[in-house]
């Protein structure tokens, strides 16, 4: 504190004083006439302008401008992280994007392969895997005017989630018919699912699907399932991305 006192306080005073005694000299000197007081004026707002155009140029330059990045496309169709409508309430991962980017724009090419009638999968309810796959394969099959995947889906889900099928939006609109070809289960938990106990299961399920309108398609979805007295049971089920099937 001695040291601030004896030295820079001090010298702190007469820097203020000798710049309050220079303005107030300048003030003086423009106002002795009009035409010193309007130089000056235009001098003030000459650097006041010329301060401002510098910031703005510096700030044009030193911010990132956002850089779209590649994405793999496929005549016409790109892959896409979605946050879907869900089929049913429940777990949200933390790396989905807006909503919006569930809206899909399906090739005008029909598909060349004919589109066999909807089948009900066989499932073993004993083993949450196979309901799971079960389930893709029932809720993604599906044919125009026929509303059999609905009651075969809601055999293998909750209440809960089948009330909700009017409702929940899939990738597969405006793609017409359309039949799953291929389930792959993945082997861990998806990021942030609740952890597996013996009545609790959660895993990541990508479904190959041929449509009628455009070429295939690769659907994930983050399925919960949880075991009741009647076998494995799926309770929740959410669209994450879609891709072109390679």
């Amino acid at each position: 504190m001695s040291y601030w006192n004896e030295n820079v306080k001090p010298l702190g005073i007469l820097i203020f004083r000798y710049a309050r005694k220079r303005a107030g000299a300048g003030v003086r000197w423009a106002m002795r006439s009009p035409l010193r007081l309007t130089a000056t004026a235009a001098v003030i707002v000459a650097l006041a302008f010329a301060f401002h155009l510098l910031s703005k140029e510096g700030d044009d330059g030193s911010k990132a401008r956002p850089v779209a990045s590649a994405s793999a496309s496929d005549d016409g169709m790109t892959w896409r992280q979605v946050e879907a409508e869900p089929v049913a309430s429940g777990h949200q991962s933390s790396s989905a994007v807006p909503p919006d980017a569930s809206t899909v724009q399906p090739s005008e090419q029909p598909s060349t392969t004919p589109m066999p009638a909807p089948a009900k999968p066989e499932v073993d309810r004993d083993k949450a895997a196979s309901t799971a796959e079960g389930f893709m394969r029932a809720y993604l099959s599906r044919q125009e005017g026929d509303d059999q995947w609905r009651a075969w889906s809601g055999e293998l889900t909750n209440e809960q989630l089948a009330d909700q099928f009017d409702d929940a939006k899939t990738v597969l609109d405006g793609r017409g018919a359309s039949t799953v070809t291929d389930v792959t289960i993945g082997n861990t938990a998806f990021t942030g699912a609740p952890r597996d106990t013996e009545v609790r299961w959660s895993r990541p399920a990508t479904a190959t699907v041929t449509t009628e309108i455009g070429q295939p398609i690769k659907v994930t979805y983050e399925i919960t399932a949880m075991k009741g007295q009647g076998g494995w049971v799926i309770t929740d089920a959410v669209e994450r991305g879609w891709t072109a099937a390679r």
